[in-house]
């Protein structure tokens, strides 16, 4: 046995020699790469060449719809003044946008236009805040 490399049996491959020159045209021209392969990462490392996904939708901008007019005493509602031209439906959950502090929640109870009582579901609104949907 002269090398190690010829004890390792051949597992069915054949080794062929290309049927075209070397100087010929075709020869330069390299297979197609796979966009998706192993290749494609290395030479593509922060996906550029592949289409970009779409972005989420934008938010509608919140619209003002009332202001805070009076508070209850337990601080369990507020009663709100509706902006001319808005109509709120019960059970809608509105944000109230305070100067100072963090947003409240409300919860529309009953309305009775151009007022509605809504359930405080977080935070402390105040007299005079701005309510949003």
């Amino acid at each position: 046995m002269a090398s190690g490399c010829s004890l390792l049996p051949s597992r069915g491959k054949k080794t062929s020699q290309p049927t075209t020159p070397a100087h010929s045209s075709q020869a330069s021209q390299s297979p197609p790469k796979s966009q998706t392969g192993f290749l494609s990462a290395l030479a593509h490392p922060f996906g550029m060449g592949r289409p970009k996904p779409t972005p989420p939708p934008k938010a509608a901008p919140l619209r003002h719809v009332g202001t805070v007019r009076t508070l209850s005493n337990d601080g369990s509602y507020v009663i709100a003044e509706l902006e001319p031209g808005i109509m709120v439906a019960t059970g809608m959950e509105l944000l109230v946008t305070a100067t100072g502090g963090e947003p409240a929640r409300l919860k529309v109870a009953e309305i009775q236009p151009p007022y509605f009582v809504a359930d405080i579901v977080s935070g402390h609104p105040e007299q005079g805040d701005r309510i949003q949907q």
